[in-house]
């Protein structure tokens, strides 16, 4: 796309994929319910070009991506917050679960990621936990008929 400022090339997206820190790290957190796994190289490289300060996941569920914005902020040091909410309870699109939790809850105390947040409420519960305007990266993954 040659002639449109700010529109990157195709040689400048190669070598940004290439010299990339995160994009090919295996994935520290795959489970028995992989729906996302597919995405995890793009969750490490978005929190690699973005470097967000705040990251708020509405839906966690079993914690992949959570767990792939977390294993990137590590890689790369960054000083940030990441936030997951759900209520771990289930719903009617990914079916109905217990234990969830418990195990995402040590998963992220074994791997020492301090900076990762589970909150376990509903999404309009959580709105007040961030002042307006102060989130930088939204993954919204929850209910799709929410």
């Amino acid at each position: 796309m040659k002639g449109h400022p700010g529109v990157p090339t195709d040689s400048s997206v190669l070598r940004m994929l290439e010299n990339s820190q995160t994009l090919f790290l295996p994935p520290e957190r795959i489970t028995d319910r992989p729906f996302w796994a597919g995405h995890v190289p793009f969750a490490l490289w978005l929190m690699e070009q973005h470097r967000p300060q705040l990251t708020v996941e509405l839906g966690t569920e079993t914690g992949v991506s959570l767990a792939a914005f977390s294993q990137a902020a590590a890689a790369l040091d960054l000083v940030c917050d990441i936030h997951g909410i759900d209520s771990w309870e289930g719903d009617s699109h990914t079916g109905y679960y217990a234990g969830v939790f418990e195990d995402l809850r040590a998963y992220f105390t074994e791997k020492g990621y301090g900076f990762t947040h589970l909150h376990r409420m509903l999404f309009d519960e959580a709105l007040a936990l961030f002042e307006d305007n102060s989130i930088d990266l939204l993954h919204l993954d929850g209910c799709h008929t929410y």
